[in-house]
């Protein structure tokens, strides 16, 4: 006797499983993307409102005189962009290492490899920043 509850379009419940896990697999991917792409966007962000207020003030900003916040309109987009991006730094950190080590089918062996890239492109990134070889940290700060 077939399932009065069942539609023509499901056969079965498996199916119906599979079919609402394909979506979440891809979104996924995308965060997984993200969460790789996140600490190079960061420091990027941070460089392009540089340039930014470089090309708008016509010489290099300098830290403690060119505050980014009084600049220009120009420079408000790219600044409110990156300081949403160092603000969600910790979070998406989190969220990005939770995801290599948690997610997927990969050999556990090889979520920890990621897990352990990840965290070397996170050090990296900081690295740089604390280093800052053209003061555009303090700069931004300032």
């Amino acid at each position: 006797m077939p399932n009065p509850y069942q539609s023509p379009h499901t056969s079965d419940v498996a199916t119906a499983q599979l079919n609402t896990a394909k979506p979440i697999r891809r979104y996924l991917k995308w965060y997984r993307l993200i969460a790789w792409l996140y600490p190079l966007l960061m420091v990027a962000s941070l460089y392009v409102t540089w340039l930014v207020a470089w090309v708008v003030l016509g010489k290099m900003p300098r830290p403690n005189l060119d505050d980014p916040k009084y600049i220009a309109w120009q420079v408000d987009i790219p600044l409110a962009i990156t300081g949403f991006l160092l603000i969600a730094m910790p979070g998406a950190a989190t969220v990005g290492l939770m995801l290599e080590c948690i997610v997927g089918k990969k050999p556990f062996t090889r979520r920890i490899a990621n897990c352990l890239l990840l965290a070397g492109l996170w050090t990296l990134a900081i690295c740089f920043l604390r280093w800052d070889p053209l003061n555009v940290v303090e700069w931004f700060f300032d």
